[in-house]
């Protein structure tokens, strides 16, 4: 415990040292942190390439959302593709966003006696489901309906809250 107390107060002595004299109180890192909004025609120059080079990647342009989601796909992969689509909001992202997270939903072990209930798997031929995968995908789903759950039916919104719990308890 003295080894811990001791590298914590020389920590602290030197973050005194190295930020600037103010003093902030958690409202105005929160502040700073939770409150900064950001759009995809707000991004810059860089930030929109690489943005936009992820989404041909995954998606390439002309070529229907469906064909992606194959033997070659991974789940992770494919539900920052729907994330991705939500925040950019272009004519059709919301409805390819939907048929990619009906795929990832597929993935999902419903199977309540299975250890690995509520997780997903990594691809489509992976015969296990893995544990990350459900942290990864439950963390990008989250933020999906809480960012965007106005956009979607009422119907799509139980789906994925749906999805959410039989992730959660799959992690009890």
């Amino acid at each position: 415990k003295m080894k811990k107390a001791t590298f914590f107060t020389v920590l602290i002595q030197a973050l005194q040292l190295a930020l600037p004299s103010r003093i902030y109180s958690q409202a105005d890192v929160a502040d700073e942190l939770f409150t900064k909004q950001f759009e995809y025609n707000t991004l810059s120059d860089f930030q929109r390439k690489i943005f936009d080079d992820f989404v041909l990647e995954e998606l390439p342009q002309g070529i229907p959302v469906a064909t992606t989601l194959n033997e070659k796909s991974g789940t992770r992969n494919k539900m920052r593709l729907a994330e991705a689509l939500c925040f950019r909001n272009q004519k059709g992202d919301f409805e390819n966003a939907m048929v990619i997270m009906r795929w990832v939903f597929s993935m999902q072990n419903t199977d309540l006696a299975n250890e690995r209930y509520g997780g997903f798997k990594g691809a489509v031929n992976d015969k296990t489901y893995d544990d990350n995968m459900r942290e990864f995908i439950g963390t990008d789903l989250i933020t999906i309906y809480e960012k965007f759950k106005n956009k979607f039916s009422a119907v799509f919104k139980k789906e994925i809250e749906t999805c959410l719990i039989l992730t959660a308890k799959g992690d009890i």
